[in-house]
């Protein structure tokens, strides 16, 4: 939340985006209060941590186990958002469709669904830092344009570069739409 007034609002006058979610960026060391001392303790944790910590998996993992141990099943107006297009999720479903359909289920896995059914009902993605069509392109095959939401993973990401991709993006005007705005007021 480094940027919470006038070049993120700029920004997001230029290029057309209505509202945005604060994200903190910021060292999580608050008791350093010499500022180069905290970013630089900071930086040789995140780097120490790098290689074991993977976020992408951990947050693939998380929702898989929110999955199997029948979150959604007990909660099922809960709603989760996983961002960089599904953490690669997407990537897996017809594999972890099988596994918990063929292999888990029968030896008493706790989710009543398929992993299908969760991401048309309880589970949604969204662009940020993927601005690639043909990725894109495959979600929207997996998932539906329904369940995918634009986004652009600022300050990581420019909003040139997500607004200019999204505008471009070979996908039809109602998906673009959907995700563009749609699919964001009907969850948010």
């Amino acid at each position: 939340m480094i940027d919470i007034n006038k070049t993120r609002l700029a920004m997001m006058d230029r290029h057309g985006v209505g509202y945005t979610v604060l994200s903190y960026t910021a060292p999580g060391i608050q008791d350093i209060w010499d500022r180069e001392e905290a970013e630089t303790f900071a930086r040789e944790i995140n780097d120490y941590i790098a290689d074991e910590i993977s976020f992408a998996q951990g947050v693939s993992l998380h929702v898989l186990g929110m999955v199997t141990n029948g979150l959604f099943d007990r909660h099922p107006a809960l709603q989760v958002v996983i961002g960089h297009l599904g953490e690669h999720v997407p990537f897996d479903l017809w594999r972890i469709n099988h596994w918990f359909e063929d292999i888990k289920k029968p030896l008493g896995l706790r989710c009543k669904k398929t992993i299908y059914e969760y991401f048309a009902e309880n589970i949604w993605i969204t662009t940020s830092g993927h601005f690639s069509s043909a990725t894109l392109n495959f979600c929207i095959n997996q998932v539906g344009a329904d369940r995918i939401l634009f986004s652009i993973d600022y300050p990581f990401e420019s909003f040139e570069d997500a607004c200019g991709w999204f505008d471009r993006t070979d996908i039809s005007n109602a998906d673009r739409v959907k995700m563009g705005k749609e699919n964001a007021r009907r969850l948010l």
